[in-house]
């Protein structure tokens, strides 16, 4: 039973990103279950090209989407660094070039160009 991407959490990290790292994937494997995929069957998967996950915590779902989909970038945004930084050295494990992971304050607007991303999660 696969649980998601590879997580790597190095020594000395805190309790909650450990306890994150172990439950997220659980969950999402739950949820891409009951979704029946990565995605609504509604959506084509492959006519996306840019996708946006905001509160993405450690990256789950999109070195997931990632790694199934080489054609789609996604972006992962979160307020916690400690799970950013988990989400990079996740998907530099990976060896996935086309994900992308920021800190971001969801007080203030964004910074990205209306329409750029073709999904957000």
């Amino acid at each position: 039973m696969k649980f998601g991407g590879t997580h790597v959490i190095a020594k000395g990290e805190s309790k909650t990103l450990a306890f994150v790292s172990t439950l997220e994937p659980i969950v999402h494997h739950y949820f891409t279950r009951v979704q029946q995929g990565l995605v609504p069957r509604s959506i084509n998967p492959h006519q996306l090209k840019q996708v946006l996950d905001v509160n993405c915590h450690i990256g789950t779902w999109a070195i997931d989407l990632a790694g199934a989909y080489a054609e789609v970038t996604v972006t992962g945004l979160d307020t916690n660094k400690q799970f950013i930084d988990l989400a990079r050295r996740s998907a530099e494990v990976s060896n996935l070039s086309q994900t992308h992971f920021y800190e971001a304050d969801f007080s203030q607007p964004l910074g990205f160009v209306d329409g750029f991303f073709d999904g957000c999660i």
